[in-house]
């Protein structure tokens, strides 16, 4: 097997990334599946997916019909009769109406390759060697993938079949293939081929493992990974994220240069949002971990409540993505009442932003009162947040709820609460909360 090198990567500019960011709200053509149908809120003259929100580091939060275009440095968007200017570089994330797509059963061969970039990308094995794979993804085509961008494989149908999950953790010494059953090779994996891979070990040098006996595969870490200023990440409906530079659109597609050194390319409509990459803000969910604290209501009977109320960072409690009122959340933090999260700021950040709700997947039952603290003192106490379909006893405020821009200049720590209920209705039943796009500003 060759030496694993560092991938090189292509520098950007913040305007061409937001240029090729802009494009892909600006006509969005139906996306066509494995069965060629379309999309919803996409129609087949290629008209623009409604309701472009277009988030801000300095604005306000943008509402847009559509998007109009780039000029001087800034981006233009249609609202009603008028056009709208923002300035690119004050972009946080453009989200379009193309929702993900909904949870399916997954086939044996399925893979899903997990890359040191944050990149992933689902699909199946079509070829590989000793240099990489190639996997062929519904929406991105033949995706060729080398070996030293990949953090590890995970096939889906074997995993979620086991009893105990594998530790999917990089071990630093040697690459771990993970097997049905639970036990697990160590050894250097030399070359991918169609049905199976080829490992060397203290033992042997050509050790060949068929796919249908894994569950997951972890490669060991070869050094830190580089970064991109003003990279884009182009999240689609698959759930595959792709992360990259030179964005262009060509013939109704996005084509990038992922900065894991392959070609990408793939429908506007199969789009479902872009993230942009910047030094002005950070999510809460990429920071350091926190500080956490746990009081459940009721203690679990058997195990470490920390463990069991851990919360999930952009996820749900539950596991799901994070989505409030019928939208989806790509960003956020979901835990469960009773959770206390503390970050430490340094002193860094000028101002705190998030969304709060119970999450749609809770059910109905769910009840909560968010509170955040700077430096330990109380800054905003949200009323009693129930469930945006409501609560069976018609109390409370439905979420999603915009818990506004809170200043955390030159504070030291930040402190999240999520509080069981209140007088009235302490009982935590669904108290599935979610820290939407919780993020610090610079």
């Amino acid at each position: 097997m060759q030496p694993r090198l560092p991938v090189p990567l292509a520098p950007l500019t913040l305007l061409g990334t937001l240029l090729g960011a802009a494009l892909l709200a600006v006509a969005v053509p139906v996306a066509a599946g494995d069965e060629g149908a379309a999309r919803p809120g996409v129609t087949a003259t290629g008209a623009t997916v409604s309701r472009v929100t277009v988030s801000r580091v300095s604005g306000p939060t943008l509402e847009a019909d559509a998007w109009s275009g780039v000029a001087d440095g800034a981006l233009t968007f249609a609202v009603g009769d008028e056009t709208v200017s923002v300035p690119a570089g004050d972009v946080i994330e453009i989200v379009t109406g193309t929702p993900p797509d909904a949870t399916r059963a997954h086939a044996p061969d399925e893979v899903l390759v997990d890359l040191w970039s944050g990149e992933q990308v689902a699909g199946r094995i079509t070829a590989g060697d000793d240099y990489g794979v190639t996997v062929r993804n519904p929406l991105l085509g033949e995706v060729r993938i080398a070996i030293d961008a990949m953090a590890g494989l995970r096939f889906p149908y074997r995993l979620e079949q086991v009893a105990e999950p594998p530790d999917l953790r990089p071990d630093d010494e040697t690459d771990v293939i993970h097997l049905v059953g639970g036990d697990r090779i160590d050894c250097t994996l030399a070359a991918f081929g169609t049905a199976a891979l080829t490992c060397s070990t203290a033992a042997r040098d050509d050790v060949r493992v068929a796919y249908e006996r894994v569950t997951a595969v972890r490669l060991m870490p070869t050094g830190e990974t580089a970064t991109v200023a003003h990279a884009l990440t182009v999240v689609l409906r698959d759930g595959s994220r792709v992360r990259g530079t030179e964005p262009r659109i060509a013939d109704g597609r996005l084509e990038l240069a992922s900065v894991s050194g392959f070609a990408a390319s793939a429908a506007l409509g199969d789009i479902v949002a872009v993230l942009v990459d910047s030094d002005a803000f950070l999510y809460l969910s990429d920071s350091p971990e926190p500080q956490v604290a746990v009081t459940p209501f009721w203690k679990p009977v058997a195990g470490d409540p920390a463990a069991i109320y851990a919360p999930r960072m952009d996820r749900a409690f539950s596991g799901d993505l994070l989505r409030a009122g019928e939208r989806t959340w790509l960003k956020g933090i979901g835990v469960f009442s009773g959770t206390t999260l503390t970050f430490d700021l340094g002193g860094a950040w000028r101002e705190f932003r998030t969304q709060v709700a119970v999450d749609d997947a809770a059910g109905r039952l769910g009840a909560v009162v968010f509170v955040i603290e700077v430096d330990g003192e109380e800054r905003w106490r949200s009323d009693l947040v129930v469930p945006a379909a409501g609560s069976p006893r018609g109390r409370g405020t439905r979420g999603p709820i915009d818990a506004g821009r809170i200043s955390v200049a030159g504070a030291e720590t930040l402190t999240l609460r999520v509080l069981a209920g209140d007088d009235e209705n302490p009982y935590p039943i669904q108290d599935e909360a979610d820290w939407l796009g919780a993020m610090l500003v610079r």
